[in-house]
């Protein structure tokens, strides 16, 4: 990564312009998205696994873990979306990533009763954390920098993404094997294998990679052990989302996300200016985030124009009956500056 920091840097045509990262908001949301995607992805591997081996499961009963976490995914995400719109990123990113830690904290803890039951809750409270920050932190990463580049903003948060998803599963995986091993040899040791012969089974199984016996059949005792390796695994996922709620907590402003203005908006309010005139805004039409303001331009004739303008700027137009509104509204003004003498 460091030598293509570089390589891109010194030329011409490079895949990425890192001065995309300037902006403060998209680099903060793409370091959250890709601490909190080192548990987005891999928790389903882990959690059907967790599902098969620790609790004996058949796969199709297995994806209930991952059908109740999707439960609590879409529904927060529903929510989060909606407090996009309303109050900006921070709030439903910090939430969800503490939402998450503390769903992940609480499955950990019962993990090893090797009771599916009384962890439903959990599971649904964890899926509802990551269903709440993931989809904003991805929205408002890619709408700080469309302005910039869509396609280069879209391309790096997916390349963020999948990288942090490939490295949480390889470094959890590590984690969930090197634990088997251990709580393995210590149950082989306490039922009286040599430590050699012990450590050499506990390899063995714990880099088993399948096989076409059930998981009914498989010991109790390894099932408990495959739990305890689990529950760190969850453990971890806390803590890394817990990270992540930190630095969306620190990096990210609170409110909404303010626009910019456009530069034709731009020429028109510094020409106003120069003139000495007050530019009225009117409400020109609506859409998902409400009205949208735009400066009216005065008509080219006569000098009282601005004042003609003024006496209208109060009038919204959104719908055919409001525009018909404000044509009467203009005639009305004419007819009344023409009484006046203006």
């Amino acid at each position: 990564l460091v030598v293509f920091y570089f390589v891109e840097r010194s030329t011409t045509s490079p895949l990425i312009q890192f001065d995309i990262f300037r902006a403060r908001a998209f680099g903060v949301e793409n370091v959250v998205l890709g601490i909190a995607m080192l548990v987005g992805i891999p928790v389903y591997f882990f959690a059907s696994e967790y599902a098969q081996i620790a609790l004996g499961k058949p796969p199709i009963n297995a994806s209930l873990v991952l059908l109740y976490f999707f439960i609590g995914f879409v529904v927060a995400a529903q929510i989060g979306g909606r407090m996009l719109d309303r109050i900006g990123a921070k709030r439903p990113v910090v939430l969800g990533c503490a939402l998450a830690a503390v769903g992940f904290a609480l499955w950990a803890g019962k993990a090893t009763d090797l009771n599916f039951s009384s962890q439903i809750w959990f599971i649904i409270l964890a899926g509802a954390g990551v269903g709440l920050m993931q989809g904003q932190a991805n929205t408002d990463a890619i709408n700080r920098a469309s302005r910039l580049s869509y396609g280069e903003a879209t391309g790096i948060t997916q390349t963020v993404r999948n990288y942090a998803a490939s490295l949480g599963l390889a470094v959890l995986g590590t984690i969930l094997v090197s634990g088997l091993r251990s709580h393995l040899t210590s149950s082989l040791v306490a039922r009286g294998l040599p430590l050699s012969l012990a450590a050499a089974t506990a390899n063995r199984v714990a880099e088993h990679q399948g096989g076409s016996g059930s998981a009914a059949t498989i010991p109790h005792f390894v099932r408990l052990d495959f739990a305890y390796a689990s529950q760190t695994v969850f453990y971890v996922m806390a803590g890394i989302m817990a990270a992540a709620g930190v630095v969306a907590f620190v990096g990210l402003r609170p409110g909404r996300q303010q626009q910019a203005p456009e530069a034709a908006g731009d020429e028109s309010e510094a020409k106003s200016a120069q003139d000495g005139e007050q530019t009225p805004a009117w409400l020109v039409g609506t859409s998902g985030a409400g009205y949208v303001a735009a400066p009216i331009e005065p008509s080219p004739g006569g000098p009282f124009a601005h004042r003609r303008g003024a006496a209208y700027a109060g009038v919204r137009v959104g719908t055919l009956h409001e525009r018909a509104v404000q044509r009467r509204a203009r005639r009305r003004a004419r007819r009344a500056a023409r009484r006046q003498g203006w």
